[in-house]
């Protein structure tokens, strides 16, 4: 019962506020105290109130020649806060789920822990004839399969070099990629296309579809893919289950803030600079 009454009760002044936050954010520029006044019918000595406080708090922002508000840095603060708290574990979870029903192959979710793949999460195919995954190994070749070829795809100059000159393209198998002008290539087409495709580089028999996931500054933060026979997952449909994975990596990529080019994720991204 207590909770029903909290969720009656409103606070005229907070509303208000957020009122105000909502109109500045809904908006491209900015607005003058009597638009805002007459958009919102808010009076206007509780008006100036709750405008001198969010002035105050650093909320909002008023130009100190045109006399307009707009947000201000301290909404992007909390933003950010909130995004860099986000679990990429807990936010793929049933897009993960989804994804192995969707295909019905195992799904892999990874990040890249001091330049090796680690496995994080997995959602197994029920066929009868699938890979089982285990989370928490690390492979540090990252040219042999296609979740590894995703990190490197979006890696720096500097990174991208540091990888082939430590790792190394060591061959696996007679159809890993061992020349580097062929890998970087690759990795061009990756980005082109949102996805990667290995066809048993890692392991005669087995094929990979991994596509990138973005954080709330366009960063990739982790590769989700599906695994599986190469009789299932073969070189003639990489194409439309390139689409789906890359579909599942996208989605999660919004959970984790990312709008890509969005003004939101560029002021995130300025406040790092």
């Amino acid at each position: 019962m207590q909770d029903i009454s909290i969720k009656r009760k409103t606070v005229p002044a907070l509303k208000r506020a957020l009122d105000v936050l909502d109109l500045l954010a809904s908006h491209n520029g900015a607005f003058r105290f009597s638009e805002i006044q007459e958009q919102l019918k808010i009076p206007k000595a509780s008006l100036f109130r709750i405008l001198y406080q969010l002035l105050n708090r650093g909320y909002i922002q008023k130009d100190s020649e045109t006399g307009r508000y707009k947000l201000g840095a301290k909404l992007v603060l909390l933003g950010t806060a909130f995004l860099d708290k986000l679990d990429v574990r807990d936010e793929a979870r049933p897009i993960v789920k989804k994804l192995a029903q969707e295909t019905g192959e195992t799904v892999e979710l990874a990040i890249l822990n001091r330049g090796k793949i680690l496995y994080i999460d997995k959602y197994e195919s029920s066929e009868s004839i699938r890979l089982v995954a285990e989370i928490g190994s690390q492979y540090p070749t990252l040219h042999a399969s296609a979740i590894g070829k995703v990190f490197l795809a979006y890696m720096d100059k500097d990174e991208f070099n540091s990888f082939l000159k430590n790792v190394g393209l060591v061959k696996i198998t007679e159809r890993t990629i061992v020349d580097a002008d062929t890998l970087i290539k690759e990795c061009e087409e990756i980005k082109r296309k949102g996805f990667a495709y290995d066809n048993q580089e890692c392991r005669i028999g087995v094929s990979r579809i991994a596509s990138p996931i973005f954080n709330h500054l366009n960063k990739v933060i982790a590769a989700v893919g599906i695994a599986g026979p190469t009789f299932r997952i073969a070189p003639e449909k990489k194409e439309d289950m390139g689409q789906i994975v890359k579909k599942a990596g996208m989605d999660i990529s919004r959970k984790m803030g990312y709008i890509n080019g969005d003004r939101s994720s560029r002021l995130a991204t300025n406040l790092h600079e």
